[in-house]
């Protein structure tokens, strides 16, 4: 394994609307975080990775400096020091975190959904007002990227285009759109998805034929000959939570909203792979096969929904869509909700679509260099 991600704290300072995390203040302690490095890491290991995650990471500030301290000491004879990653509402942040996130090289994912309207639909006008003050002290750091993460909504979905623009005119480096799953999508609202979403994707890719480097979800086909969903949690990271138990994937903590309402928060409890003070590295995997390899997760051919429905589905062998996502409400939790599956199938057909725009633009950049 290369990968850890460590949720240092449930508490969040955010209310945003949409979330799904129910709101603890739990916080890690130094001692599960080294527990979890050492538990995961060993000697030797290449491209080790470390995630920083909650609740909002950058209430556990210190935690984090602890943790890049104590790292910075472990891995002093290794060829690969650890990569740092943190996903943050950018509310906090400060001119003295973000310094030392530069210097230390951990990179900061933030959370803004767009432009003011769409953002302060889900998360309030004050957020939007603080998370711009941290953009604007990026000015000091030309060379540190600008990362963010928006959520798209039924509430601010008709803001995509907009947004995305908007963000390119922050000098955003790396642009990523995640969908709500959690709240119902009608069929105006969908409708309206597809339009925006192919606004926004075509402004993007014309900029980057205009030679502005920016990262973005590009959609590139899945080759059709890759094999149906087939979850493999744990196989490259495990996530540790902040009382030190462990998981596989960070969609299979039991945090959910949603299940708690429902009481179904003993379906995520089952995933767990154990506690840090009962674990070794071999326990670990083999708890992993145990709850993994014969479970509903890893059928890769009953799938998610009722079998004739996939089986008669023209993206099957493309869907990567996770039946985790509607494990919280559902009595059946191989059942996927409809708007999901209706999400997914739009972008395999804008892929298709944005995928042969791509390569004719290719084609046109190299006729023109040629003449």
């Amino acid at each position: 394994m290369r990968r850890l991600t460590l949720i240092i704290t449930d508490d969040c300072n955010g209310r945003c609307d949409y979330c799904f995390q129910m709101r603890k203040q739990d916080y890690m302690s130094f001692d599960i975080a080294k527990k979890a490095i050492d538990l995961v890491f060993k000697p030797g290991d290449t491209s080790p990775e470390i995630y920083f995650y909650g609740g909002e990471p950058f209430l556990a500030f210190d935690l984090i400096q602890q943790v890049v301290s104590f790292c910075e000491k472990r891995f002093s004879g290794s060829p690969d020091r650890p990569a740092y990653f943190v996903t943050s509402n950018g509310t906090l942040i400060d001119r003295t975190m973000l310094d030392y996130c530069v210097t230390s090289n951990i990179q900061i994912a933030l959370s803004i959904d767009g432009n003011r309207q769409a953002h302060a639909t889900g998360r309030g006008e004050e957020s939007f007002t603080r998370v711009m003050e941290t953009i604007r002290l990026y000015d000091a750091h030309p060379d540190y990227p600008l990362q963010t993460v928006s959520v798209i909504t039924p509430h601010n979905v008709e803001c995509l285009s907009a947004s995305v623009e908007f963000l390119f005119r922050q000098q955003v480096d790396t642009l990523t759109l995640t969908f709500q799953y959690e709240s119902e999508w009608n069929q105006g609202e969908l409708e309206l998805l597809q339009q925006e979403y192919r606004k926004a994707f075509y402004f993007l890719m014309r900029k980057k034929s205009e030679g502005y480097n920016i990262e973005f979800n590009e959609l590139k086909p899945v080759s059709i000959y890759k094999p149906v969903f087939k979850c493999t949690p744990g196989h490259d990271g495990v996530i540790c939570t902040p009382g030190g138990d462990m998981y596989g994937c960070v969609a299979h903590v039991p945090w959910s909203r949603i299940a708690w309402r429902n009481n179904t928060l003993h379906r995520y409890e089952a995933l767990c792979l154990g506690h840090i003070d009962r674990l070794s590295l071999a326990v670990l995997n083999k708890r992993k096969e145990e709850i993994y390899e014969n479970q509903w997760l890893c059928n890769q051919y009953l799938r998610h929904t009722p079998e004739t429905a996939c089986r008669d589905c023209a993206y099957v062998f493309r869907c990567g869509v996770c039946p985790v996502i509607s494990m919280a409400e559902s009595d059946d939790q191989c059942l996927v909700n409809s708007w999901v599956c209706a999400i997914n199938r739009m972008l395999y057909d804008l892929s298709d679509e944005f995928w042969s725009v791509s390569v004719d633009i290719a084609l046109k950049k190299h006729h023109s260099a040629l003449q």
